[in-house]
Formats: C-alpha cells, sequence, structure tokens
C-alpha cells in the first residue's frame, strides 16, 4: 500500500510539472493557459486529494497495526485479525483511488501526454500491476465476511496453484 501510495504521490508531481510547463492550450477549454485552466486546476485537485486520501489511509493502517502489536489484550489470532482486517481496508480503497489518479493525467494534458516521451503511463502500469498481484476484491470479500458474519480472516500457509485442481484434470 505505501507504493502505491508513493506512486500517486509520483504521479501528482508529474502532473503539477506537466501542467505547470505546458504552452499550448485546449481550444475546447476557456482559452486560457492551462495552469489557469478551471477544469484542469480542478484534475489536479482531484488527484492530489486522491494522493492525500491514499497516504492518510496508509498511516492509518499502519497506527492500527502498531496498536495490536502492543496490546495485551489480544491474543494472537486476535492480533492477527485487527492487522489483517487494517490491512484488507486500506488496500480495498488504496488500489482504486491510486488507479483512478494516475489514470486522470490524461484527462488534465491531452493526448500529447501519453507520448512514450512523456512516460507517464508507466504510473497508471505500475499501480495497475501492484494492485493485479494482490487484488483487492479478495480483501473486501474478507472484511465484508468478517462485519457481517464474524468470520475471521484465515491464515493461508500457501499461495500459487490449487493441487486439487490439477488432481481433478482441470
Amino acid at each position: 500500500m505505501a507504493v502505491q501510495a508513493g506512486i500517486a504521490r509520483a504521479a501528482l508531481n508529474d502532473l503539477r510539472i506537466s501542467v505547470q510547463n505546458r504552452t499550448r492550450i485546449f481550444t475546447t477549454g476557456t482559452g486560457v493557459p492551462v495552469h489557469r485552466e478551471p477544469q484542469v486546476l480542478q484534475l489536479v485537485g482531484e488527484v492530489s486529494a486522491e494522493s492525500f486520501a491514499a497516504d492518510s489511509v496508509v498511516i492509518g493502517a499502519v497506527l492500527e497495526v502498531e496498536a495490536a502489536l502492543v496490546d495485551p489484550g489480544l491474543n494472537d489470532e486476535e492480533r492477527y485479525a485487527v492487522c489483517e482486517l487494517a490491512a484488507n481496508r486500506a488496500q480495498t480503497i488504496v488500489q482504486p483511488l491510486v488507479i483512478g489518479a494516475t489514470s486522470k493525467l490524461f484527462d488534465g494534458l491531452g493526448a500529447s501526454s501519453t507520448s512514450v516521451i512523456c512516460n507517464l503511463d508507466r504510473h497508471w502500469r505500475n499501480a495497475r500491476t501492484i494492485a493485479t498481484h494482490n487484488p483487492a476484491i479478495y480483501k473486501a470479500r474478507i472484511v465484508g465476511d468478517y462485519e457481517i458474519n464474524a468470520v475471521q480472516p484465515q491464515r493461508l500457509s500457501v499461495t500459487g496453484e490449487d493441487s486439487n485442481h490439477r488432481a481433478h484434470g482441470a
């Protein structure tokens, strides 16, 4: 999650620099320089807020985990559940925030921002790749099952191929 939040900060920084340096105007805009274009400024504000939110959620999850680790009233299973649920909740919201923020770069900068030379697509690609390696849909399901059915998060010992799946010829 910290990597995702860092990607959002880097994307915001590149967006800020790109908007400040852009000299062309949009003919469909208001005719003012892009750094004064109200809709572009709004978009930059949204990306800034999304980056701030991602950072805040990550910090909140870290604080919850740190508190659980030193709480003498929790046994090992309860401690694990608190930590896992904090991470899962955070991941469920951070991933879409960062993917959305990195997608907005192109809305504020136009077609030229998709150029390989700009390399702005790396932010979205990195955010999406990380999200794919740890899919938030599973995290949200775990949190939802806990919230509704009080099912504690399960400790899985392995990640990889399902041996039962292979044994049945699938």
